[in-house]
């Protein structure tokens, strides 16, 4: 009776063995597999001179900032370009360290060769280029891939509230600013675009001080890149 048991048992764990691993793969892999969406809006328009309302993709707002170099980086320069955006100072001394290590490993390291995605990295705090250059001297950043641009603050902090982040002054912080640490990832024709997260639930922005939320964000940009390179079918 023990030898039939234990023929039995066998017999079962071999059969449920795959069927563990095919619903492992899947939840892996359904992800990876499913387009990304769009940041939607609602918005008015005039038809027929009727004023009406409803749902839509939005673009990113008009912004420029400008680079090391002085030259000056818009959204326009960047249209075929999938890229995220973050905001930062270089004085920072809490989120900015956490975040930059976890971008450099998670998305620039994986993403460097490629020409057309770049990381958009914004001062928050009219930081200088030698202060700029500086910063990203000390985080080993090479890549021209990875952009860290300056202006006006008032205009900084105006375009982070577009996309519906935050920053500004903070008498209590750190530093002497506050700013959100989630990142906006764009696509190639100026779209916002949303991920979904391991629950299968829309994901608007991506935590750049979370470890977890970088490896997220790097599947997603990898799914993007797939989705606008994968043969059109009818």
């Amino acid at each position: 009776m023990v030898k039939n048991f234990k023929k039995y048992f066998f017999l079962i764990l071999i059969l449920l063995i795959p069927l563990f691993l095919i619903q492992q793969w899947s939840k892996n892999a359904n992800h990876y597999f499913k387009d990304l969406g769009y940041k939607l809006d609602e918005v008015a328009i005039v038809e027929d001179t009727v004023l009406v309302t409803r749902i839509d993709s939005v673009k990113v707002p008009d912004f420029t900032f400008y680079n090391n170099v002085n030259d000056s980086i818009s959204r326009e320069s960047l249209l075929g370009n999938n890229y995220i955006i973050q905001f930062f100072f270089t004085a920072c001394p809490t989120i900015c360290p956490t975040s930059t290590v976890n971008i450099r490993n998670e998305i620039y390291n994986k993403f460097i060769n490629a020409d057309d995605f770049k990381i958009i990295t914004i001062s928050i705090a009219e930081d200088s280029f030698a202060k700029m250059i500086d910063y990203r001297n000390r985080f080993n950043i090479v890549s021209p891939n990875w952009v860290f641009l300056t202006g006006p603050r008032d205009k900084a902090w105006s375009f982070a509230t577009t996309l519906s982040l935050s920053a500004g002054f903070g008498s209590k912080e750190e530093g002497g600013f506050f700013h959100s640490p989630f990142i906006v990832l764009v696509d190639k024709e100026g779209f916002i675009r949303t991920g979904i997260d391991k629950q299968k639930n829309i994901k608007p922005v991506w935590d750049a001080t979370s470890f977890s939320d970088m490896e997220l964000l790097a599947e997603d940009v990898s799914q993007l890149f797939f989705n606008q390179n994968k043969p059109y079918k009818r």
